[in-house]
């Protein structure tokens, strides 16, 4: 066992109080020894309770924890994020052979988004090994989250670095009489000490700030509806219903205002939604919002749907599911099948089997009825012998489990019916003892579903967690299947003292709404100059005649600027027909690397010059080729330009550079530009630049991205008809930038073997420029 009595006066002296417990059974504490089974459903809320009895600040409770203590207090921080309006974790968390049996995914998602962080130390034993889930699952966290996650494998520490300061030195001791071992078996007691480097650390990691990163969130400000650059979705639609002031609210202010059949307004701010059913609202207009969903989904067999009601406890999401199953009933057909499960602290039960516990929707009872007019029946009886209910202070009749109704029609597809439980406050709704643990999983499920739906949403994002719970997982497909139809009723209740959990319920709609929504495409503003003017080109095929002598195999120092100094050493071989269309390949060299010293001859000397020179003339192509040293690199003096587009963007690079260097030696738009690696890029950023100047592209594992603020945009590529995505294999550039090289470029890559086999490749784009 770790010595954490080790810590505690270098913690004392930073500080810091320290309560530290013995679990039930261990130590000097009540309870069966070695019986952790017994108490561990609840060792959560002991240790919440433990804390409270201390009163700590929020965000106050740094965690010391050991074996099973790690398990009790990630599952205490579970509770107390969902429980609670402020937990009582200052999130961070040192550990020592930390076991669990069930792994807690709000832990690994705090410390995904730099929320948490932990430093633990692992000792293999019989009782601990690597093949357990909470050594997997931080090996794992390290090498995904390095800066919030610190994991020390003691024995391999030892072994690969002897003189490790974070090596945790080992001390047996004699046997103590029970109870103070968990186990009377134990010959021995080992105990883990700390050396002061490794107290120093840990006292330094509490004392270091979170560096928390910006969690990417849905929008709730604007819907889809409203926002400019979105088209909202015509399969997912967000409706919200008000429900009328019960009677002790009725003298009270209402924080609520509806402005039009698809405006409401509250803290004044204003949402636009599909529909909004204000109080005075008939059941015939919620009815009207339903039908498309309703019969799309029974009428159809390439069609599912699904209705579901969201909002806080009270706020009448069960009364609108029961009055849209009165609408069902009129459509269903007489031939339909029934599956009605609840899920309750995230298991599920057949509503039709006695409320039999089932491992999932398969095993769920499918009742077949001859006649729809049997469907409310049938579930009411089920809901009234089974649904989990119970009072608390917002609602006497509140649910304490998601029901979930499929009805599957012969001739159509499968319709969802889903009344979520309400999210509630426990500092409002007073729930405690089984209403808080209730509370708990039902605030979780819908945190998962929050989390669903953000990953939906957000353009970056490449996993949807839809497995984080069984309610996220049963109505996946409203978020994944593009063929299934939905309408979410974002149920609110106008009364003052509700106006928190309304407007984070309308937030959440808000969100809602751009759940299948396209990004409208802006037109492009970008106005390309298609062709040189007049006095352009009579400027350019005055250079040509002036400077043109100047490209030898040897290179030169050219002055690129009109006499301003900014040199450029280029290499190059002259075209062998100067009466006749002069077609020009310009080659670029990788950035840094050989090429700091040799320039463009590390990638391309006079030999392989003179090879491509050859092959031109072979295919008949009357062709001059261009090889500058970029700044900074073989013989062209100056700074190096940046090697990536944060320093400073490509297009700089062409405009100071590369423009002034075509116009010098009067190159028209006759041109293709080869480039290798950063070289490619440049290739690519010159024909997005000025298309005008290229007719031709060659990109050889081009490394290339957008700029800041630039948006994908292929109309440059209708005055560079010539492009091609050239990738051969290397440790240095996957098939995937490839990939993504070519989609720039607008074509796909070609994969080839060998420097010959680029180099016909450019032969071949040079082949058709010259011929165009």
């Amino acid at each position: 066992m770790f010595s954490w009595h080790r810590f505690f006066p270098a913690l004392i002296e930073a500080g810091y109080d320290v309560v530290a417990m013995d679990a039930p059974g261990f130590g000097r504490s009540d309870g069966a020894a070695g019986q952790a089974n017994l108490w561990r459903a609840d060792d959560a809320e002991l240790v919440l309770d433990i804390l409270n009895l201390f009163h700590p600040e929020p965000n106050s409770v740094f965690v010391l924890g050991q074996c099973m203590g790690a398990a009790m207090t990630m599952r205490a921080f579970k509770l107390a994020s969902h429980s609670a309006d402020t937990s009582p974790f200052a999130n961070a968390f040192v550990f020592h052979n930390a076991t669990i049996g069930t792994w807690v995914p709000e832990f690994e998602e705090a410390v995904a988004s730099s929320n948490a962080k932990v430093m633990a130390w692992h000792e293999v034993d019989s009782d601990h090994m690597r093949e357990a889930v909470c050594y997997k699952n931080l090996t794992r966290l390290q090498k995904l989250h390095p800066k919030s996650v610190e994991f020390f494998d003691n024995d391999r520490l030892r072994s690969s670095d002897p003189g490790s300061p974070l090596i945790l030195p080992t001390d047996l001791s004699p046997p103590l009489p029970p109870p103070r071992l968990s186990r009377t078996s134990d010959n021995t007691v080992s105990f883990k000490v700390p050396t002061p480097e490794i107290v120093t650390r840990v006292v330094n990691f509490f004392n270091r700030p979170l560096t928390k990163k910006e969690e990417w969130k849905a929008p709730t400000n604007v819907t889809a509806l409203e926002d400019k650059n979105f088209e909202a979705s015509s399969r997912f639609k967000v409706f919200v219903r008000v429900r009328p002031l019960l009677p002790r609210e009725a003298e009270g202010r209402t924080c609520v205002a509806v402005q039009s059949e698809t405006d409401v307004e509250v803290d004044k701010k204003r949402f636009k939604f599909s529909r909004v059913l204000g109080q005075e609202s008939t059941e015939a207009n919620l009815h009207n919002t339903a039908d498309e969903v309703i019969t799309g989904a029974l009428t159809n067999p390439d069609k599912n749907g699904v209705i579901f009601a969201y909002g806080q406890t009270g706020s009448g999401k069960t009364f609108t599911i029961s009055q849209l199953m009165e609408r069902i009933k009129v459509h269903a057909p007489d031939d339909i099948t029934l599956r009605y499960i609840q899920v309750y602290n995230d298991e599920i039960y057949d509503m039709f089997r006695s409320n039999l516990k089932i491992p999932s929707l398969k095993a769920a009872t499918a009742l077949a009825l001859d006649s729809s007019d049997d469907v409310l029946a049938v579930v009411e009886d089920a809901n009234s012998a089974h649904r989990t209910t119970s009072a608390t202070q917002m609602n006497e009749h509140s649910s304490r489990s998601h029901s979930l109704l499929y009805i599957d029609a012969k001739g159509g597809g499968t319709l969802c019916v889903v009344d979520l439980a309400g999210s509630e406050r426990v500092r409002r709704s007073r729930a405690t003892g089984k209403s808080l643990k209730e509370a708990t999983e039902i605030n979780t499920s819908l945190l998962a579903l929050i989390r669903v739906l953000n990953s939906t949403i957000d353009p970056k994002a490449k996993h949807v967690p839809t497995r984080d719970c069984k309610l996220t997982k049963l109505i996946a497909p409203v978020f994944l299947d593009k063929t299934c139809s939905a309408s979410l009723y974002a149920c609110i209740s106008p009364a003052e003292d509700s106006r928190s959990e309304t407007t984070s319920t309308l937030k959440f709609a808000a969100g809602s709404t751009f759940v299948g929504a396209k990004r409208k495409r802006r037109k492009q503003a970008t106005k390309w100059k298609k062709s040189f003017s007049g006095e352009e080109r009579d400027e350019l095929a005055e250079n040509f005649e002036k400077n043109d002598a100047e490209l030898q195999v040897d290179g030169a120092l050219v002055d690129i600027s009109s006499g301003s100094g900014t040199t450029i050493f280029t290499r190059g071989l002259r075209a062998p027909r100067l009466d006749e269309p002069v077609t020009t390949l310009l080659l670029l060299h990788y950035y840094g690397g050989a090429c700091r010293d040799d320039g463009s001859a590390a990638c391309w000397d006079t030999d392989d010059l003179r090879q491509y020179h050859e092959a031109l003339i072979e295919v008949g192509v009357n062709a001059r080729i261009l090889v500058p040293d970029i700044p900074g690199h073989g013989r062209s003096p100056g700074p190096a330009p940046p090697s990536t587009p944060e320093k400073k963007p490509l297009s700089h690079f062409v405009s100071d550079v590369m423009v002034p260097l075509l116009d010098y030696f009067g190159c028209d738009e006759r041109t293709v530009c080869h480039g290798f690696d950063w070289g490619g890029g440049c290739a690519v950023a010159l024909a997005q630049t000025v298309p005008y100047r290229v007719k031709g592209v060659v990109a050889h594992n081009a490394s290339y991205r957008l700029e800041d603020g630039q948006r994908e945009d292929l109309s440059w590529t209708k005055l560079v008809p010539h492009r091609a995505a050239v990738w051969t294999e290397s440790i240095w550039h996957s098939k995937v930038k490839a990939a993504l090289v070519g989609k720039q470029l607008g074509v796909k890559f070609t994969k080839v073997k060998g420097e010959l086999k680029v180099m016909e490749e450019t032969v071949r784009v040079v082949r058709l420029v010259g011929e165009g």
